[in-house]
């Protein structure tokens, strides 16, 4: 059965790890733990909602700039990913999965797949923030620990919700933004966008 990339549709060879085209990490049918991985966010939209895990990299602790709060860094991810702006996504991620796409050799195709996979027109909203705790906090660190070296720079996370038009579409975004060390980065493999196509209401 042949494959495909959930981000951006291209066929996969059965093999990859990565999406060649645009970076995506794409999840192993072959897990050991019999987990099914599933977020803690639903993401909604009605019918001919597509909901896109937008696997993003991350810089290096002390490579990047990260930023100072939730609500900023989202807005400035969300503002980078739309307008094309390669080298500010990869400035706002988090640590050690930069590492991955280096190790892998992806990261220049992830930075063209941002590139040139930008809408003619856009926007980006801010709508609201949580701090996640409990069971919530406890599950998105259990996915944090298969990429991130070191969990004890980990003290916060947040689901920022942004509302975004883009051409013909609405929808909105859950990114999750850890505070890591003493800056906020986004995570990667749990930011999620979700579009219906309408040309009429939300």
């Amino acid at each position: 059965m042949k494959k495909f990339c959930v981000k951006c549709g291209a066929e996969l060879s059965e093999d990859a790890e990565f999406c060649s085209k645009c970076g995506n990490k794409i999840e192993s049918s072959k897990s050991g733990t019999g987990k099914k991985k599933v977020l803690p966010f639903v993401i909604g939209g009605g019918i001919g909602a597509l909901v896109l895990v937008v696997v993003l990299v991350v810089v290096l602790l002390g490579s990047g700039t990260g930023g100072n709060d939730p609500k900023s860094v989202a807005l400035e991810y969300c503002n980078a990913q739309y307008s094309g702006d390669a080298d500010k996504v990869i400035d706002l991620m988090l640590p050690d999965e930069y590492d991955m796409l280096q190790k892998y050799k992806y990261l220049e195709s992830f930075k063209k797949g941002i590139k040139e996979n930008k809408p003619n027109k856009y926007t980006c909203e801010y709508e609201k923030k949580e701090r996640l705790t409990g069971d919530d906090l406890d599950e998105v660190k259990s996915y944090l620990s298969e990429y991130v070296t070191d969990l004890s720079n980990v003290s916060e996370v947040y689901s920022v919700r942004i509302n975004i038009t883009e051409d013909d579409k609405n929808g909105y975004a859950n990114i999750f933004v850890i505070k890591y060390g003493n800056k906020y980065y986004v995570d990667i493999y749990q930011s999620l966008f979700s579009f219906a196509k309408s040309n009429s209401s939300r």
